[in-house]
């Protein structure tokens, strides 16, 4: 296994958002590969707007010889710049996109989406197969010491 699991869904999530219309100045930031952003940069860690994921690290899952992982996927725009939330929500439906076409392929066990993933996780995390994705429970957007987020 070249990469923890967690890092390695991250990393392939952030491909799939990635070929999404959610902006060219958007930032997609892994919690456990911040420099796979080109838009990172050490010295200002809060960049927006932003695509957070992160991942938690894996447990057993239901069936015998498997694993899951809950991932986090937050949308942040600075409240001064997006006073409307029209950019946080135009991020978000195009997030929200890519997440939902990737179940639905993962239900059918094809597609174009699906394939990148897959692709990007047994590059990285060989021999995990990956096996398909179920969406949690969403959290209500806030905003907050001039961060808005969904």
């Amino acid at each position: 296994m070249k990469a923890p699991i967690p890092s390695t869904i991250e990393a392939a999530l952030a491909d799939v958002i990635r070929t999404q219309e959610i902006g060219a100045g958007t930032l997609v930031r892994c919690w456990h590969v911040l420099r796979n952003d080109n838009k990172w940069n050490p010295e200002i860690d809060r960049f927006f707007p932003c695509v957070a994921i992160s991942a938690t690290g894996q447990r057993p899952g239901n069936q015998p010889a498997t694993f899951s992982s809950n991932v986090a996927i937050i949308i942040a725009t600075l409240t001064e710049d997006d006073g409307d939330h029209a950019q946080a929500t135009a991020i978000e439906f195009a997030v929200q996109a890519a997440v939902d076409a990737l179940y639905m392929q993962s239900r059918r066990r094809a597609g174009e989406l699906l394939t990148a993933f897959r692709a990007a996780f047994n590059e990285q995390c060989a021999p995990c197969v990956f096996g398909g994705i179920e969406i949690g429970e969403p959290t209500p957007p806030s905003d907050s010491e001039g961060v808005s987020s969904t």
